[in-house]
């Protein structure tokens, strides 16, 4: 006590709180972003409309928990290469293009066999939830998307504020569209609502990040392998009357097809890489489980 004096560094506080309250307001539009669908579906139409909401909402955060997860890991290693600053930027480019590619045909899976999976281990007043996780499953892609733009605001302070003003745009944007949307379609325009939403926010996140740092990204590129399982999704839509497990065997088929036309219609792009970039997500799970460790 004798050798110690406590006092405040303005200096560090005022760069602490410079990095901080964008944040903090960031993540208080994305909650609200969030939320809002269901307070509004309440409000619309019926609290049993959002629980069987609630469902898909759920199935479909499958995306976002796994981009949530890489984004984790890819932020250091993105920092990292920002540093060196050599002007190369063709790593990141190619492994943020991959990326979106397991998350779209992760989407494009859960989109199929949503149905079933809801069928099999929930009760039959929830069998409707199905229909909103294409939707969902796709923003959450698009979510995922956004992350790598905004990292780029993240590794400039001077950046940094501009974050919660995309967010909040796109909230109001959500809540907008939720009452346009919601008296006319239900639970599915709450979820196209939400799609939209999370569109619109990567697309002017892009934007607004080039005019700081343009690593390379080419949104057409990285939407055309948004769209093309997108497109494969679409019956899905259309549900089966069969057997649940005879419709199971033709989805699974039909995964397959479409998985060997994503992979020919990709292979220019990462035919010559594939185990890499493999290898470069198994690497990021890795550092993720032992940064769990290190917690505990």
């Amino acid at each position: 006590r004798n050798r110690i004096t406590l006092n405040l560094d303005k200096r560090i506080l005022s760069d602490a709180f410079g990095y901080s309250w964008p944040i903090f307001l960031h993540a208080l539009f994305g909650w609200g972003m969030g939320s809002v669908n269901k307070i509004i579906l309440n409000n619309l139409v019926s609290i049993d409309i959002v629980g069987i909401y609630s469902i898909g909402f759920t199935v479909a955060g499958i995306v976002n928990m796994v981009a949530v997860a890489l984004n984790r890991s890819y932020t250091p290693w993105f920092f990292e290469k920002m540093k060196k600053q050599n002007g190369d930027n063709k790593d990141i480019v190619k492994f943020s293009e991959f990326i979106i590619l397991i998350y779209s045909l992760l989407a494009l899976m859960l989109s199929l066999f949503g149905r079933e999976l809801i069928s099999l281990f929930l009760n039959k007043s929830y069998s409707e939830a199905w229909k909103v996780i294409p939707f969902l499953s796709f923003g959450y892609v698009f979510n995922g998307l956004y992350f790598f733009f905004v990292n780029i605001f993240n590794y400039q302070k001077k950046s940094i504020k501009l974050i919660p003003v995309y967010t909040l745009f796109s909230a109001l944007l959500n809540i907008l569209l939720n009452y346009l949307l919601i008296p006319k379609f239900g639970m599915i325009g709450s979820a196209v609502s939400t799609a939209l939403s999370m569109f619109l926010l990567s697309f002017f996140t892009y934007l607004g990040s080039k005019k700081f740092f343009n690593i390379g990204y080419s949104y057409i590129r990285l939407l055309s392998l948004i769209l093309l399982p997108a497109i494969f999704s679409l019956p899905a839509l259309f549900p089966i009357d069969s057997n649940i497990w005879i419709s199971i065997v033709l989805k699974f088929v039909y995964l397959v097809m479409c998985l060997l036309i994503i992979y020919l219609v990709t292979r220019k792009r990462f035919g010559d890489s594939y185990a890499r970039q493999f290898d470069n997500i198994k690497m990021y799970f890795d550092a993720i489980k032992r940064g769990n460790k290190n917690n505990k």
